[in-house]
C-alpha cells in the first residue's frame, strides 16, 4: 500500500496563502542565539509542554517582516483569544495530531501488508476525528472567525467534509474496523511422528478472540475456560535488544508463514481502503506546532491579563520610518516572576512600573543612564522582547503601540570573563559589537546593555563614543544603557559631528529621596523619562538602601557576634 499525494492545498496559520514552514520570498527579522538568551525569550514559554518548547522559540525567532504576515497572525491570535471554547477544543485536539504525524511516518511503509492495513485504518480514524473535531469547534455558534486564516481553515474543512470520497469513508470505517479486529487468534494444528516430534503444521482457523495460557492448577481444579489453552507455549517479546523498539514476530519461522496467510487475509480490507487512497491526512498534522505556538501565546496574554496588566497589538508602521513607540511598556519576563511569587496575582498590576517608549525621528538612538538596579536592562529587554512578539503574532506588554518592523535584532548584554577567552574581556566585547555593526542594517534594533565596561572609564568612554557615532551614521534604532554619563550629556556633539537622520537623545532611570524616617540616601523608581544625565549612578546611596553600606555591614556583623557569644553561652550552661 502506498501514500497517495494529498489532493487538498496545504493550511498553514503562520504564513497567508503558503504551505507550513517559511516559504520563499517571505524573509525573516534574524534574531541569533545571543540576542535569544539576552532577551530571555524561552522564559516566555517556559509553561508550555515541553514537545512544543523548541517549536515556540523557533517561531519567535524568526519573526516575519511584511506587515500582510504579522496582520494576519494577530488576527488569528485576536479570535483564540474572544473564544476560550476554541482554544479549549484546539488543545484537547493537539495529542490527536500528534498521533497523526506519527502515522504519517515513512517508516510503517516497510511493515508486512497487515500492519500497514492496522496502520492505515488508525490514520484514517485519527483523520475523521481531527476533521469532524476541528470542523465542528470553528463552527461553534459562539466562535465568530474574523481572521482569514481561521476562516480558510474551517472552510477548507467543510469541502472536506463533503467530498463524497470523505464521507463515503465516514460510512465504511466501522465496518473495516471490525473486519480488521476480527482476527484475534489463529488456531494450529501440529502433526507428530511417532517420537511425539512436531514434523508438521497447518491453520484451522481464524479467530476473532484472543487464546491465554492457564495455570495446571487451574485446569486440576476445573476452571479451564474453552478459549483458553493448558500453558503458553510461545510469547513473541516486546523488543529485540540493539535491533528496533517494535515486536519482531518475523524472526521467527512459524510466525513469519502466519504472516503471510494472515496477510493474505487483509487483502480485502486493504483492497477497500484503496478507495480512499487520496486522502491524506499531512495538513492537519502540519498544523500541530503552529496550534502550539498559538495556544502559548493566549496563554502568556491570559495569565498578564488575569493579574490585570495590559497587552495590545501595535499598529503597523511602515519600514522605512523606522518608529518604535510603545506606550505603558513593561517587562513580561519581570511580570512573570511576580505573578509566579506573588500569593495574589491582582497585586502584579501595582508591583509593575510600565514605561512609555519613543524611538522615532526625534530621537531614534537612547543613551539610557542612571543608578544601578534602577531598571535600566529590564527596560533595555522590554523593547526587544515586544518587537519578537509583535512581528510573530503575539500581543505586546503596553497599553498602545506602534511599530516599524525590524530586519534583526541584535544584543550585546555583559557575559562572564571565561578562561577560553585568549582575547580576554575586552577583546570578546569588540568582537561582539563589530559582528553587528557587519550586520545590522537601518531597519535593524540594536540593544547594547553596558558594553565597553571592561576596560578603564577613559578608554570605555572613548570606545562608547565611536560606538554611537557608527550607530547614528547607520540609522537603526538603538538603546545604549550604560553607567557613562559623561557619553550621554556630550550628545549635541555627536549629533553635529555625525551625518545622519537618526538623533541620539538621552533617557534617565530615575531615582528618589528616601523618606526622612527611612534615613539619608535614594531608591529606584524604575521611571525611565527624557532628560539630562544625572551625572551620578547613586551607587553609595543605593547599596546603603539594600543594606550593604560599611554602617549597616558593620551592624549586621556585629549582631551575629552578639548572637554567636550568646549560643555560645547557652552551650557552655547546659553543659554544667
Amino acid at each position: 500500500m502506498t501514500n497517495a499525494p494529498d489532493p487538498m492545498p496545504a493550511v498553514s496559520l503562520l504564513w497567508p496563502d503558503a504551505p507550513p514552514g517559511e516559504p520563499p520570498g517571505r524573509p525573516t527579522a534574524r534574531i541569533d542565539a545571543a540576542a535569544l538568551a539576552d532577551l530571555g525569550v524561552a522564559d516566555l514559554v517556559h509553561g508550555a509542554p515541553r514537545r512544543h518548547v523548541s517549536t515556540v522559540i523557533n517561531v519567535l525567532s524568526n519573526p516575519p517582516i511584511d506587515p500582510d504576515t504579522i496582520a494576519y497572525r494577530h488576527e488569528i491570535i485576536t479570535d483564540l483569544l474572544a473564544a476560550p471554547s476554541l482554544v479549549a477544543a484546539i488543545e484537547a485536539l493537539l495529542p490527536r495530531l500528534v498521533d497523526l504525524g506519527r502515522l504519517s511516518a515513512p517508516e510503517w511503509r516497510d511493515q508486512t501488508p497487515l500492519h500497514q492495513v492496522i496502520w492505515r485504518l488508525g490514520q484514517l480514524e485519527l483523520l475523521v476525528d481531527c476533521v469532524q473535531a476541528l470542523g465542528e469547534a470553528l463552527n461553534h455558534p459562539g466562535v465568530n472567525l474574523r481572521a482569514r486564516g481561521l476562516i480558510f481553515l474551517r472552510d477548507h474543512l467543510a469541502a472536506v467534509a463533503r467530498d463524497p470520497t470523505f464521507a463515503h469513508l465516514v460510512e465504511e470505517l466501522p465496518r473495516l474496523r471490525a473486519e480488521a479486529e476480527r482476527i484475534g487468534s489463529v488456531t494450529i494444528g501440529v502433526n507428530l511422528d511417532h517420537l511425539l516430534r512436531p514434523v508438521g503444521a497447518t491453520i484451522l482457523s481464524i479467530n476473532d478472540t484472543r487464546f491465554a495460557g492457564e495455570s495446571l492448577l487451574a485446569r486440576l481444579l476445573g476452571r479451564q475456560d474453552p478459549e483458553r489453552g493448558i500453558g503458553p507455549l510461545h510469547t513473541v517479546p516486546n523488543s529485540v535488544p540493539g535491533l528496533t523498539d517494535r515486536p519482531q514476530p518475523l524472526l521467527h519461522p512459524l510466525f513469519r508463514d502466519l504472516s503471510d496467510i494472515l496477510s493474505a487475509t487483509a487483502r480485502s480490507i486493504a483492497d477497500a481502503l484503496g478507495q480512499f487512497s487520496r486522502l491524506q491526512g499531512g495538513f492537519l498534522a502540519d498544523l500541530e506546532p503552529e496550534f502550539a505556538f498559538y495556544l502559548s501565546g493566549v496563554r502568556l496574554v491570559e495569565r498578564l491579563r488575569a493579574a490585570g496588566l495590559p497587552t495590545c497589538h501595535p499598529r503597523l508602521a511602515p519600514a522605512d520610518e523606522r518608529l518604535t513607540r510603545l506606550d505603558g511598556l513593561y517587562n513580561p519576563l519581570l511580570a512573570l516572576r511576580c505573578i509566579e511569587g506573588a500569593s495574589q496575582r491582582d497585586g502584579c498590576a501595582e508591583a509593575i512600573v510600565t514605561n512609555d517608549t519613543a524611538l522615532d525621528a526625534q530621537g531614534r538612538i537612547a543613551i539610557l543612564t542612571g543608578p544601578n538596579r534602577g531598571g535600566k536592562t529590564t527596560y533595555t529587554q522590554a523593547i526587544g522582547l515586544a518587537h519578537a512578539m509583535a512581528q510573530s503574532g503575539w500581543p505586546v506588554p503596553a497599553t498602545s503601540a506602534a511599530l516599524s518592523p525590524v530586519d534583526g535584532i541584535y544584543t550585546h548584554f555583559p557575559v562572564a570573563e571565561r578562561l577560553d577567552m585568549e582575547a580576554g574581556r575586552l577583546g570578546e566585547e569588540a568582537g561582539r559589537l563589530a559582528g553587528i555593526f557587519q550586520r545590522a542594517t537601518r531597519r535593524s534594533l540594536v540593544l547594547l546593555n553596558e558594553s565597553l565596561a571592561s576596560t578603564s572609564p577613559g578608554e570605555s568612554l572613548y570606545l562608547a563614543r565611536d560606538v554611537v557615532r557608527a550607530l547614528r551614521l547607520l540609522g537603526a534604532r538603538a538603546i545604549y544603557a550604560t553607567h557613562l554619563h559623561e557619553l550621554a550629556a556630550n550628545l549635541d556633539a555627536i549629533n553635529a559631528e555625525v551625518p545622519g537622520d537618526s538623533p541620539v537623545v538621552s533617557l534617565v532611570a530615575r531615582a528618589e529621596a528616601l523618606p526622612a524616617q527611612e534615613g539619608d540616601g535614594v531608591r529606584p523608581t524604575f521611571r525611565i523619562t527624557p532628560g539630562p544625565p544625572l551625572g551620578t549612578s547613586y551607587a553609595r546611596q543605593i547599596a546603603s538602601y539594600y543594606g550593604i553600606s560599611y554602617d549597616k555591614l558593620a551592624a549586621a556583623l556585629s549582631h551575629r557576634q552578639d548572637e554567636a557569644e550568646s549560643e555560645e553561652s547557652s552551650r557552655d550552661q547546659a553543659a554544667r
